[in-house]
């Protein structure tokens, strides 16, 4: 039995999917994984499918390397549950790649936070008059002989106010109050499809205008799963989706006019792309 050593040992271009090294490698991925519950579609990430394969692939078959598991989950991808040594390998990638950078529909929240106390502008003490000597600075006193003279208060140092704790916050200087923040997330969603010529909307980045009797027409941008929706779910195959940022403001307006829409959408050829570019920016281990 050839040895998992030496197969990985064994050179051969990169550039050519159909080789040897290949073929032995996913064959021990096929014989100890199922195959054949991949779902090609618009809605379930292949990338996160391959969540186990790539476990597999790094802590049985001992690769790391990135590109080399993109490159086994990529043709993973185009063949699915075959006989990897015996069957034809499909190396299609005649492809056309839509790159969408999209937000999620807008929520709001209800948080507690800590701000400056309102009665003591967040200094944790309050200047107020001297109860000793009631705000004059002075206090009684007798001199060697006894007569009365007035010194300095000993509480103020003569000048008739004490800084006491603020009783609002207890000196902390900050109270809680609750506050409400409206919140949207960026995501970025990569498809593969056969068909080049799906229609690119209107985005937020982009927005379409058209001349129509002279005048110019602005269309609004696209929501997201509005777009998603329009094309026939065998169109469409999600390779990956990830989260790329969040966009968090206690005003509405200011998040409002994000919310479900498509940010920019971007379409290229896998041709134009490059297989492996495409490999690095969508199935490369992150």
């Amino acid at each position: 039995m050839l040895k998992l050593t030496t197969i990985l040992k064994e050179n051969y271009f990169r550039d050519v999917l159909d080789n040897p090294t290949n073929r032995r490698l996913l064959n021990i991925i096929a014989k100890n994984n199922d195959l054949s519950n991949i779902r090609y579609n618009k809605s379930n990430p292949f990338l996160r499918q391959m969540s186990p394969i790539k476990r597999f692939i790094k802590d049985s078959l001992f690769i790391v390397d990135p590109m080399k598991i993109a490159e086994l989950l990529w043709i993973i991808f185009l063949n699915g549950d075959i006989d990897y040594l015996k069957d034809e390998l499909n190396t299609f990638t005649d492809f056309q790649v839509y790159e969408v950078y999209y937000y999620t529909e807008m929520e709001e929240e209800e948080e507690d936070r800590e701000v400056d106390c309102s009665d003591c502008d967040g200094y944790g003490q309050k200047t107020e008059e001297c109860e000793m000597c009631n705000g004059t600075g002075e206090e009684e006193d007798e001199d060697e002989e006894g007569v009365p003279i007035m010194v300095d208060c000993v509480d103020c140092t003569g000048t008739g106010e004490v800084d006491n704790d603020c009783d609002e916050c207890a000196g902390g200087g900050y109270e809680t109050e609750e506050y409400i923040y409206y919140e949207v997330e960026e995501w970025r969603a990569v498809y593969l499809s056969k068909d080049k010529n799906i229609t690119m909307p209107p985005t937020i980045s982009y927005p379409y205008k058209r001349i129509r009797i002279k005048e110019i027409e602005s269309r609004e941008p696209i929501y997201f799963n509005e777009w998603v929706r329009s094309i026939p779910k065998e169109e469409l195959i999600l390779i990956t989706e990830e989260f790329i940022d969040r966009l968090t403001e206690e005003h509405e307006s200011y998040v409002e006019d994000e919310s479900g829409k498509i940010n920019s959408i971007e379409s290229e050829s896998m041709d134009e792309l490059g297989l492996w570019g495409f490999l690095k920016h969508n199935l490369w281990e992150k």
